[in-house]
């Protein structure tokens, strides 16, 4: 059985990228719970690094990857933002292009792009990063997804179902396109 280890960044004391009274902990839990629900519709088992407003250090959010052996892959939802309120878009982070990273980048990052474009969010493209949560979760493919900016993107989707669409195009792409060992 595959698992999907789900990481709803910052949490607790770390509020995360934070405009107005949006704060990046609070949409990312949200995202993540949602992909949680999407996930067991389809029959694909998932484990979420947090499920409540709490801060895990990124040491131990690895460590909680680092349980599931193989058969796995980890996502972490993050939004962006600027200081000048100018930037927008999203983007996808993995580690290094190792196949099962580039992989799981290629399916997750084009399914998000076509939703973001009916949200006029912009593709600001595929990229590596030496991010510590990622740097620490080696042995499966992860990513980190960055879905919009908060401060410049919020205003597209705020009253929209964008948070439901993203984990039902998420969910789909890994049941869909992913290629697990069952």
């Amino acid at each position: 059985m595959i698992t999907v280890i789900i990481d709803a960044a910052h949490g607790g004391k770390d509020p995360g990228a934070v405009y107005g009274h949006y704060r990046e902990k609070d949409q990312t839990l949200g995202i993540a719970k949602r992909l949680q629900v999407k996930l067991a519709e389809k029959n694909i088992n998932s484990m979420m690094t947090r499920n409540k407003d709490e801060y895990i250090p990124l040491l131990h959010r690895a460590e909680i990857a680092k349980k599931i052996k193989d058969n796995a892959v980890f996502i972490s939802i993050h939004l962006n933002a600027s200081e000048s309120h100018k930037a927008s878009g999203f983007e996808s982070f993995v580690l290094s292009k190792k196949s099962g990273n580039k992989e799981l980048q290629d399916i997750l990052h084009d399914t998000i792009a076509v939703l973001n474009s009916k949200y006029s969010i912009k593709d600001r493209g595929k990229k590596e990063a030496s991010f510590l949560v990622l740097k620490q979760v080696k042995h499966i493919p992860a990513i980190l997804l960055e879905l919009f900016f908060i401060d410049a993107d919020i205003e597209k989707i705020k009253d929209s179902n964008y948070y439901s669409e993203v984990a039902t195009v998420i969910a789909t792409a890994i049941a869909d396109n992913y290629k697990f060992n069952n």
